[in-house]
């Protein structure tokens, strides 16, 4: 492979992150447009049987959703959509991006 090349897809990996950034910056109002709505949509929930709780997973920097179901005083998580285990797996495919613009920047 040629220096020419390598230094190409460094910087495309370059202008891909920074597109990344500009993008995210963008949405960033956007998260407390939409945490302020899910406060919302859970007062509403609360007349059903089961409650729902929206969280905003911030090290996936995804929303979640958890079906509850109260026992007594207790509540017990039924559902999350999406499960945890898709959560876990977005947080790793961040942190491997991120690792790898690092070693190529």
């Amino acid at each position: 492979m040629s220096d020419g090349s390598l230094v190409g897809r460094q910087v495309d990996v370059k202008d891909r992150a920074a597109s990344v950034q500009r993008s995210n910056e963008f949405l960033r109002p956007r998260k407390e447009e939409i945490k302020r709505s899910l406060a919302k949509a859970e007062e509403v929930a609360q007349a059903f049987d089961r409650q729902i709780r929206f969280r905003f997973r911030e090290e996936a920097d995804e929303f979640q959703v958890e079906v509850l179901e109260k026992d007594g005083s207790e509540e017990k998580v039924i559902r999350k959509i999406p499960p945890d285990s898709v959560i876990n797996f977005i947080e790793h495919v961040q942190e491997m991006f991120g690792a790898l613009i690092d070693v190529e920047a």
